[in-house]
């Protein structure tokens, strides 16, 4: 069985330990990681929480596969599946927790009156009724600023057929701003 001390990759002549072949793909993709899950996710706590997992299973996958070839689109793909998994989650415990617990009363936040978190919001609420991929290619393309193909590599779509998702849900996002005002 492989050990993180024990198994070794190279890397153009120095040998990496799994522990340090993780620290740089964490260091190199952790701002990417991170912000395309809290543009998903329900809260900021869930985005580092999801975050983790992406990276516990980076260092699974280099654990068993010294030699494999993980990147951006690994992460984000695992971090992609990651997050629909805890939405599923979440639901199951929303499901049970309703009969028990009356819902709360939403106040708006003190941030409320300020343009830029209303706008802000506007965006999320319209991101939220565009279909998963949809909503993911776009976070992708914007958030991040990755282009098609990787975005392709991510969601499992040719760069084509990637593009003219982007193009199809910013059409419908502005349709569905234009309908808020």
């Amino acid at each position: 069985m492989l050990t993180a001390s024990t198994a070794v990759t190279r890397e153009k002549g120095v040998t990496l330990t799994p522990a340090a072949s993780l620290e740089r793909l964490y260091l190199a993709h952790r701002g990417s990681v991170v912000r395309y899950l809290r543009s998903i996710s329900s809260s900021e706590d869930e985005a580092f929480d999801t975050a983790g997992l992406v990276f516990e299973r980076a260092f699974a996958a280099i654990c068993r596969d010294p030699e494999v070839e993980l990147g951006l689109a690994w992460l984000l793909r695992t971090a992609r599946n990651a997050a629909i998994d805890q939405g599923r989650r979440r639901k199951v415990r929303q499901v049970a927790v309703a009969g028990l617990v009356p819902a709360a009363a939403t106040e708006p936040s003190p941030e409320a009156g300020y343009l830029e978190r209303e706008r802000a919001h506007a965006i999320r609420a319209a991101l939220a009724t565009l279909p998963d991929l949809t909503r993911d290619a776009i976070v992708l393309r914007y958030a991040l600023g990755l282009p098609a193909r990787v975005i392709g590599e991510v969601i499992g779509r040719r760069e084509d057929a990637t593009q003219k998702l982007i193009t199809r849900g910013l059409a419908r996002l502005r349709e569905v701003l234009d309908e808020q005002h």
